[in-house]
């Protein structure tokens, strides 16, 4: 979502764009099939970088998001593109890159000064996320309704990934459900989340009213209308950021932590732990303690709106064009 995020951004400032990747990503976001980007399929056992060169005479920039890949496979496929851009958050391999993007809160050069080139250009922190434009279209109507909000019931949004396959999502739906308040749930899932079918059976026993919203293209808009989020701390916690969304974050991924930790001691979200140690018990202590502090909830929202502008996609444009 990131990479189409930043590849919609230089479209529109007249690059011609592909994706390569396996049939699996397709298959999981079908948004991208969609999107008006060249696809390739590269095969998912193989060479990746000779797929490249076999089906693509060349690129002027080769953007790599894969935690997989590193300098042997990057190197290769020098002269073929004539710049390599990398996207990361892990800073724990070799990377042959002339760009570097790491959308980490409290990120530093030096994290990755023995990991890439000596001139290689770092872009580092939120203010380089890539979030689409809705975000930023949205922040200040977002933020103004926070300040002000007064509304009866509290709008619950519950984004644990597209796929969840540790099926969080049923944890903190019966947490949700136990709880004695006015609260309306919107609980957001890909198409291809294994638990997608009993998730939805069972959220038509929930006693408090549940939306299931399947493949969403408009997240920002239900981000943006939600009054706490109860989401991954993955590449949303930049969009629940931007619009300033109370969130409790649980961490679903080791390379999730780093993020979780910063946020955390910025006091942008109430950071809950690794989802293999979340329980209900705790999960409810967190929740009903927010819902019953709306001090709290402003100074989190102020603090997450802090952390990112949701610009970061036309300034990494910028560096690509320049």
């Amino acid at each position: 979502m990131r990479c189409l995020t930043l590849a919609n951004v230089l479209r529109d400032m007249g690059a011609d764009t592909w994706f390569a990747c396996n049939a699996q990503t397709f298959e999981t976001l079908p948004l991208l099939k969609n999107a008006g980007h060249n696809l390739l399929e590269l095969p998912a056992h193989g060479d990746g970088y000779r797929d490249l060169r076999a089906n693509l005479p060349g690129a002027e920039w080769l953007v790599v998001d894969h935690y997989g890949l590193d300098a042997e496979w990057i190197t290769p496929l020098r002269g073929w593109a004539q710049r390599v851009m990398v996207i990361d958050d892990l800073a724990d391999r070799p990377l042959d890159c002339d760009l570097l993007l790491d959308q980490t809160l409290g990120r530093e050069d030096g994290d990755y000064r023995p990991l890439t080139p000596e001139t290689c250009t770092y872009l580092l922190g939120p203010n380089f996320a890539l979030l689409r434009p809705e975000f930023a279209a949205l922040r200040s109507e977002s933020l103004i309704r926070r300040r002000d909000n007064d509304q009866e019931s509290t709008k619950v949004l519950v984004a644990l990934g597209a796929t969840d396959p540790k099926n969080v999502t049923k944890t903190v739906l019966e947490t949700l459900n136990s709880i004695s308040a006015n609260i309306e749930i919107m609980v957001v899932l890909g198409s291809g989340a294994p638990h997608l079918s009993a998730i939805r059976d069972t959220s038509r026993t929930y006693s408090h009213p549940t939306s299931m919203l399947v493949d969403v293209s408009d997240v920002a808009t239900l981000m943006a209308h939600a009054d706490i989020a109860i989401g991954a701390s993955g590449t949303s916690s930049w969009e629940r950021c931007c619009l300033g969304l109370p969130t409790i974050a649980i961490e679903l991924a080791n390379n999730q932590h780093k993020i979780s930790t910063a946020l955390s001691k910025a006091g942008a979200i109430m950071f809950l732990g690794r989802c293999e140690d979340l329980s209900q018990d705790l999960l409810t202590q967190a929740f009903i303690q927010l819902l019953s502090t709306p001090r709290q909830l402003q100074h989190m929202s102020m603090m997450a709106a802090q952390v990112c502008d949701g610009r970061g996609a036309s300034r990494v444009a910028e560096h690509i064009f320049s």
